[in-house]
């Protein structure tokens, strides 16, 4: 039988998760009498408490919040040993800004049938990436992920969002600070590698390394990315003109970026990457702001059970 913990984000959404969790936990506690509910209080917490719940006996433990949130699911169930890691399942509740995730697994957008999927406990075994990278005080830190690690103009924008919070929800949040950044950007000196070759380009605006399709709270970035193919979708753009970002940009809503001029399409198992100027690249894993070049990425196949209809 299993044991069932949701772990629930009360900042996440801009404070909604809290209130819409006060709205449901009554039906949660009937379906679920035996489960329990535990609230995270600061950032990387929930990873903290996954390491908790494992030796306390409990198997499925549910993210309820956002992207942020079940990145930290993900990050600590990868942080545990494999033996540990192949009784537990990960599942989603989304009530964050962004939910990406939720969105490339088409998971039941009625909460009757998100409930329904926890209690049939249907797993898959979903790839998952690692990213060794630069903290901002200059040391080496690890970070799994489910969702996506960016940098350049992608990591600006998060960082900003992490001062201004997102009053307006991810989507619309997220569009206006994108706008406002693709005004001010300029190309990145990088180098960056996959699979150990180098590639041409020096120059990026902003470099995608995505493990599922959408980020931004539905910004179709790798269409084509499946997250059980053992690869990682490599999307990078390139030294384009402000004013063709701002044409071009509408375009990745619905995936139609494809075949334009300096944004390129690859695939890679490993990608590394490292800053060729003075300046810091900033980060952005799992929608949150973490450190800055250089990186290391590596594909981790199958490596995380997730709770999919």
């Amino acid at each position: 039988m299993q044991r069932i913990l949701f772990i629930v984000n009360p900042a996440a959404g801009f404070g909604g998760a809290k209130r819409n969790w006060e709205k449901v936990a009554p039906q949660v506690q009937s379906q679920f009498k035996e489960s329990e509910t535990w609230f995270t209080r600061e950032k990387g917490h929930a990873s903290d408490l996954v390491k908790e719940a494992s030796a306390k006996g409990f198997t499925t433990l549910v993210g309820v919040g956002g992207d942020g949130t079940f990145g930290e699911l993900v990050h600590g169930v990868l942080s545990l040993p494999a033996l540990v890691r192949k009784n537990l399942a990960l599942g989603c509740l989304p009530m964050g800004s962004g939910c990406d995730f939720a969105r490339h697994a088409q998971l039941p957008k009625r909460f009757p049938d998100l409930l329904s999927m926890i209690e049939a406990r249907a797993v898959r075994w979903l790839d998952a990436g690692r990213v060794q990278y630069t903290d901002l005080d200059g040391t080496q830190k690890e970070r799994f992920f489910i969702n996506m690690a960016t940098f350049g103009l992608s990591g600006d924008v998060i960082r900003q969002m992490e001062k201004t919070g997102k009053p307006l929800g991810g989507k619309i949040s997220y569009l206006l600070v994108s706008v406002t950044s693709l005004l001010k950007s300029k190309p990145r000196a990088i180098e960056l590698t996959l699979d150990g070759k180098p590639v041409k380009e020096k120059n990026f605006h902003t470099v995608f390394v995505m493990n599922t399709s959408t980020t931004g709270g539905g910004m179709k970035i790798a269409p084509m990315a499946d997250a059980e193919d053992g690869m990682l979708d490599v999307i990078w753009v390139g030294n384009l003109s402000r004013g063709r970002l701002l044409r071009e940009f509408p375009k990745i809503y619905w995936g139609g970026h494809g075949g334009i001029p300096g944004i390129e399409f690859r695939q890679a198992k490993r990608i590394e990457a490292k800053s060729l100027e003075m300046g810091d690249i900033y980060l952005n894993i799992d929608g949150e702001a973490l450190g800055k070049l250089p990186i290391s990425v590596k594909i981790l196949p199958h490596a995380v059970p997730v709770l999919i209809p």
